[in-house]
């Protein structure tokens, strides 16, 4: 199951891969003792976050309208699903009101949260504890899952894409401006494995942007 990704900013989209993905398993599905579909609600054209390491370890960087968050990177890299185990328990000590010192030991409890990573657990927390105290929370522990998964999926091998229904005159200016460098960075990649092209006006009526 790492090896099939997917991405998309529908959320109906997102959900009906994850899905056919389930149906595709099969009985298999069955046997696997835990489980998590590798289909997420994220840009992967245009990251919103990336990888960097601080006085505290090594963390996911993700920007938002709001702040900008550090997930711990141990979470998401990690092959023992600590982001999928971590999410959820963020969430119900968020509505339960834990202090950090609370949650920390929760997190030490459950495996979430030791030596040399203490300080960036704690650290995120009191970022959506911070949130929660100024009436923005939301589900924003659960956006940050999906935001960094183009991160932690790390490379492929094969891209498969379609061509996206919004058109190219339809997206921000910084949008465009983003996926133009995708663009040109694509050309020095083979155009079997990835591109994106811009359709001119003089072929069509108005400029599509064709993910293949």
């Amino acid at each position: 199951m790492n090896n099939i990704w997917g991405f998309d900013l529908n959320p109906l989209a997102v959900i009906a891969s994850r899905t056919n993905y389930l149906l595709a398993l099969g009985e298999l599905a069955y046997e696997l003792e835990k489980f998590e579909l590798p289909i997420y609600l994220a840009d992967s054209v245009v990251l919103s976050s990336k990888t960097e390491n601080n006085m505290f370890g090594e963390v996911i960087n993700i920007s938002t309208s709001v702040k900008e968050f550090h997930l711990p990177a141990f979470w998401a890299k990690s092959s023992q699903l600590y982001l999928s185990r971590a999410i959820p328990l963020i969430e119900k000590m968020i509505n339960l009101r834990y202090t950090v010192q609370e949650a920390m030991k929760l997190f030490k409890k459950e495996g979430l949260a030791f030596p040399p990573h203490e300080q960036i657990v704690q650290m995120f927390y009191d970022e959506i504890l911070e949130l929660e105290r100024q009436g923005k929370n939301g589900i924003w522990a659960r956006f940050l899952k999906n935001a960094s998964a183009p991160v932690m999926a790390g490379s492929f091998d094969f891209v498969i894409g379609n061509p996206p229904w919004i058109r190219w005159d339809y997206l921000s200016k910084e949008y465009q401006k983003a996926t133009n460098y995708q663009k040109r960075r694509s050309k020095s990649i083979s155009c079997s494995l990835y591109s994106l092209v811009q359709e001119s006006r003089s072929q069509q009526d108005s400029n599509r942007c064709i993910v293949a």
